[in-house]
C-alpha cells in the first residue's frame, strides 16, 4: 500500500510546475561529436521529423555523472524504455512494449543488430567513447529503412580535438570487478583522430542479502556470472576541402562470460535450468564515409560498412560446467557478417523545404558449425537435441534411465538475406511556428537460401507547432515494417519459414512547455501502437505471426534547474500492452511493466564535488507459465544509485566512488533470474 501511495504522490508531483523534464527543442551540437556518422544531423535545432516525434538525447556529461559504464546502464531511466535481463544473461532494450529486435541500433550510422536474431547487446558497448546517445521512440524517420518499429537508438562517438590529448583510468568494485581504460586523440584543423581501449572483468556479482536460497542457487555469489570484455575503437575525420569530408571508423571487441541459470525448476514456470557459457565473442566493424556539398542547396553523404562477429557457445550437463555427456549438450560457433552501404542526397530549397532521398542495401550472412551430444542407449527413453544458444542446437531432451553412451553429432548450416531500402522524406516550415514532415519508403527482403522474397512499404506524417514561445505541440502517424530474422525463419527448434513481415501503425501526440519563471520544462506524450502479425514464440517455443497486439500509454518527463548547481529530472511511463488476437488465452503481454518511474538529481557543491543520485521504480510486470495458460506478477522493485566525484589539478585528475542498488533490493527483471544486490565501486581518471 505504501509503494502505491508513493507512486501516486510521485505522479501528482509531475504535474506541478516546480518539477519537469522535456526533450529540449534546441540541441546545441557538441563540437566533440563525430557527426559524420549520423543519418540525421541536428544543428542548433532538432530537425522537423525529430520535433514531430519523441527524441531524448543523453550527453557524455550526463553519462559520466551517472556512472554508467555501458549503453544499457545509460538508458535505464529513459521514459518508455525498459532494460531487462533475462535467460540469455545480457540486457535487452525494449521500447514502448516492443522488443529489442524491433529497435535499430546504430553506432556512428553502422547497424549493430545481429543477422541471426536482430538483437544486440547494449552492455558490450562501453560508454567511454560516446559523445551522445539519441533515442527516437515510436515514429522514426523513414530514412532509417526497414525495422525500427519500436524506435532507433543512435550512438554518436567522440571525435578528436586539435593538439594531442589523452586519458588513463581505472576502477574496482564488488564481485572482484576491475576496469581499465585509456584514450588518445588529437589532430590539426584538417585532420582529427580519436582512439579508445577499455578492459573490464568481473569474477561474479553478489546477490542481495535478502535473497532466499534455492536448491540451484546459494546466497552470496551469483552462479556462473563472470564476465570479461575488451573493446578497441577509433575514428578519423579529414576535411579534404571546404566542401568534402572523409571519415573512417574501426572497432574490435571480444568477450567471454557465463549465463547465470534459473534458480528454480519444475515449478510450472521454469521446466529445467540450462548451463551455458560463451567461451568467446569477438567481432569488428569498419566504415568509410564521405560527405560532399555540391552547393548551398545540394549535398550528399555516402557510407560503406562491414560488421562481423563470431560466437563460441557451449552447453553443459550441470552447474559444474565441466561435463557434456547428456542429450542437449553442445559446442557451436556462429558467424555473422553484414556488408552494406547508404547514400543520402539532400536538397535544401530554403523556405520551400528540404527533401531527402535515401538508398541503402545490406547483405547479411549467417553460418553455424555445431556438434550436439546424442546418447545411444540399450533401453528406452532416448532424448533429442536441438537449439542454437539463442535457439539452435540446445534443447533439453529426456535422458535414458538405462546405461548409456553417446557421441557428438556435427551439424553445419548457413543462411543469407539481402535487404534493400529506398525512401524519401520532405519537411517544410510554412510559417515560423509550424513544421511539417512526410516520408515514404519501400523495403525488400531477398531470401537467398530458402523461402519467398518479400517487400512492403512504410510512411510517416508529422507536425510540430509552436503554440507560444513556451509551448509546442507535436503529432505524428507512421506505418513501420520489420522482416523476420534468420533465427525466426530457420532455427531448427523455433524457426518458421512461413513467417512474414510484422507491421506496426503508430499514433502519437504530445505537448512540451517551458515554465521559464521556475526554469522548468515539461513534456507529456500519449501513444497508441497497433501491431499486426507481431512475431513472438508460442507455448511450443516456435516463432509465429500473432494476429494483433496493441500498446498504449503515455510518458511524462520534467527537468528543473531553478536551484543553482542542481538539476532535478523525473519521469513516469504508463504502458498497457495487450494480445488482442482471437486465439489469445492471456490478454496481458508478459515482461512489459505497466508502471515505470524515475528521478535523478545532479548537484555541484561549492567545493567542486559532484553528487549524483537516482531512483528507479518498476511495477506491474507479468510473466507466463510454461504452458501459457497462467500468469503471475513479478515483484515490484525500487533501485537507488549514488555517485560522488571530485576533480583536482585543474580537472586533470578525478576521483569518484559510488554504489548501485544502495538499499540491496532483491529483484528480478525476468522470472527466476535474480539481479545484483548492493555493489560499490571506486575509480580514478587522469587526463592530459
Amino acid at each position: 500500500m505504501m509503494k502505491k501511495s508513493a507512486l501516486l504522490l510521485f505522479v501528482a508531483l509531475l504535474t506541478l510546475p516546480s518539477l519537469g523534464f522535456a526533450a529540449e527543442q534546441a540541441t546545441a551540437k557538441s563540437d566533440t561529436s563525430f557527426e559524420l556518422g549520423e543519418v540525421l544531423v541536428s544543428g542548433e535545432k532538432l530537425s522537423v521529423v525529430e520535433q514531430a516525434g519523441t527524441v531524448d538525447v543523453i550527453t557524455a556529461e550526463e553519462i559520466k555523472n551517472s556512472g554508467a559504464r555501458n549503453v544499457a546502464e545509460a538508458l535505464d531511466l529513459v521514459p518508455g524504455v525498459t532494460v531487462r535481463t533475462g535467460a540469455e544473461g545480457t540486457p535487452r532494450i525494449d521500447i514502448r512494449g516492443l522488443r529489442t529486435r524491433n529497435v535499430i541500433l546504430l553506432l556512428d550510422g553502422v547497424p549493430m543488430n545481429s543477422t541471426y536474431d536482430n538483437q544486440w547487446t547494449p552492455d558490450a558497448i562501453p560508454a567511454d567513447y560516446i559523445s551522445e546517445i539519441k533515442i527516437t521512440r515510436g515514429a522514426s524517420s523513414v530514412l532509417y529503412g526497414a525495422g525500427g518499429n519500436a524506435g532507433v537508438i543512435n550512438i554518436i562517438t567522440k571525435k578528436g580535438q586539435e593538439g594531442l590529448h589523452g586519458l588513463i583510468g581505472g576502477e574496482l568494485g564488488s564481485g572482484e570487478y576491475y576496469r581499465a581504460k585509456g584514450s588518445l586523440n588529437g589532430g590539426t584543423d584538417k585532420l582529427r583522430f580519436n582512439s579508445y581501449y577499455v578492459f573490464e572483468t568481473r569474477d561474479h556479482f553478489p546477490l542481495s542479502g535478502s535473497f532466499n536460497e534455492t536448491a540451484l542457487q546459494d546466497s552470496g555469489e551469483r552462479v556462473n556470472s563472470d564476465d570479461e570484455k575488451n573493446n578497441i575503437y577509433a575514428n578519423l575525420l579529414y576535411d579534404a576541402t571546404d566542401s568534402t569530408k572523409l571519415g573512417l571508423t574501426v572497432s574490435y571487441w571480444d568477450r567471454s562470460y557465463g549465463i547465470p541459470p534459473a534458480t528454480t525448476k519444475n515449478d510450472g514456470y521454469i521446466k529445467k535450468p540450462k548451463y551455458d557459457r560463451y567461451d568467446n565473442i569477438s567481432g569488428n566493424l569498419v566504415q568509410l564515409l564521405v560527405q560532399h556539398e555540391f552547393s548551398d542547396a545540394l549535398s550528399m553523404k555516402a557510407s560503406a560498412f562491414m560488421n562481423n562477429q563470431e560466437e563460441d557457445r557451449s552447453r553443459y550437463d550441470d552447474d559444474s560446467y565441466s561435463t557434456q555427456k547428456k542429450n542437449g549438450a553442445y559446442n557451436q560457433t556462429s558467424y555473422t557478417e553484414i556488408f552494406g552501404g547508404n547514400l543520402i542526397g539532400t536538397y535544401d530549397a530554403k523556405e520551400y523545404g528540404t527533401i531527402n532521398l535515401s538508398l541503402s542495401a545490406k547483405q547479411s550472412h549467417w553460418k553455424l558449425d555445431s556438434e550436439v551430444y546424442k546418447e545411444s542407449t540399450s533401453g528406452s527413453g532416448s532424448g533429442s537435441g536441438g537449439g542454437h544458444g539463442g535457439g539452435h542446437g540446445g534443447g533439453s531432451g529426456s535422458s535414458s534411465t538405462a546405461a548409456s553412451s553417446g557421441k557428438f553429432v556435427g551439424h553445419d548450416e548457413s543462411k543469407n538475406l539481402d535487404e534493400y531500402n529506398i525512401a524519401t522524406e520532405y519537411e517544410v516550415r510554412p510559417t515560423e511556428k509550424l513544421g511539417l514532415v512526410a516520408g515514404i519508403g519501400w523495403h525488400a527482403l531477398k531470401k537467398i537460401t530458402y523461402g519467398d522474397d518479400e517487400s512492403d512499404y512504410s510512411y510517416l506524417l508529422g507536425a510540430n507547432y509552436d503554440l507560444t514561445d513556451a509551448t509546442s505541440l507535436h503529432v505524428n502517424h507512421a506505418r513501420k515494417v520489420r522482416f523476420p530474422s534468420v533465427k525466426e525463419l530457420y532455427d531448427t527448434d523455433s524457426g518458421n519459414a512461413d513467417l512474414h513481415a510484422e507491421v506496426t501503425r503508430h499514433y502519437e501526440a504530445g505537448v512540451r512547455h517551458n515554465f521559464r519563471s521556475v526554469d522548468t520544462e515539461l513534456d507529456v506524450t500519449g501513444f497508441y501502437i497497433e501491431a499486426d502479425d507481431f512475431i513472438e514464440k508460442d507455448v511450443n517455443k516456435v516463432s509465429q505471426n500473432f494476429e494483433e497486439y496493441s500498446f498504449r500509454g503515455f510518458e511524462t518527463s520534467v527537468v528543473n534547474r531553478s536551484i543553482t548547481n542542481l538539476t532535478l529530472k523525473a519521469s513516469y511511463t504508463y504502458l498497457d500492452a495487450r494480445n488482442e488476437s482471437d486465439s489469445a488465452e492471456i490478454v496481458e503481454l508478459q515482461y512489459r511493466p505497466r508502471n515505470k518511474a524515475g528521478v535523478e538529481a545532479t548537484y555541484t557543491a561549492p567545493c567542486g564535488a559532484k553528487l549524483y543520485a537516482s531512483w528507479l521504480y518498476v511495477d506491474g510486470q507479468y510473466h507466463y507459465s510454461s504452458d501459457g495458460k497462467d500468469k503471475s506478477l513479478l515483484k515490484t522493485y525500487n533501485l537507488v544509485d549514488l555517485k560522488v566525484s571530485k576533480a583536482f589539478f585543474d580537472d586533470s585528475l578525478e576521483v569518484y566512488a559510488g554504489a548501485r542498488n544502495l538499499f540491496d533490493e532483491d529483484y528480478e527483471e525476468s522470472y527466476s533470474i535474480p539481479q545484483a544486490g548492493r555493489t560499490f565501486y571506486l575509480g580514478t581518471e587522469y587526463r592530459f
